[in-house]
């Protein structure tokens, strides 16, 4: 599995670039987190290649916190060329555990040390 995160409005060459390279080394799962990305539909052509390739690889395309325009413009493919829509990275995995039951997904813990605590102060006496 591999993940991406888009952030601003990247060239059409440079989101080709990142997906040519996961693709390259054999993924067959790939998230792409667009929730901060400005996609207008002709950076979107990588993307729907991608899907395509990887459900020929039995895999999928998962595209996270997509726009509504960008969202209605992956709905309206045809449904095998469709990318799957998650609203956030749980429901990404979510979806990833279902289509890949033996999937392990592992997520790192979150620790609470003192620094991440909220400072408590003592009630102010007049």
């Amino acid at each position: 599995m591999h993940f991406l995160e888009i952030r601003g409005a990247p060239a059409a060459g440079e989101l080709e670039r990142l997906i040519d390279a996961a693709l390259t080394v054999g993924c067959r799962w790939l998230i792409v987190d667009l929730e901060r990305a400005q996609l207008s539909p002709a950076v979107e052509v990588p993307l729907a290649a991608a899907g395509h390739l990887l459900r020929e690889r039995r895999g999928e395309l998962i595209l996270v916190s997509a726009s509504p325009a960008v969202a209605d413009r992956v709905s309206a493919r045809d449904v095998a060329n469709r990318p799957a829509l998650a609203a956030d990275i749980d429901q990404a995995l979510m979806i990833l555990k279902l289509l890949r039951p033996k999937t392990a997904i592992k997520r790192p813990r979150k620790r609470i040390t003192s620094i991440t605590l909220p400072a408590v102060e003592p009630p102010a006496t007049a």
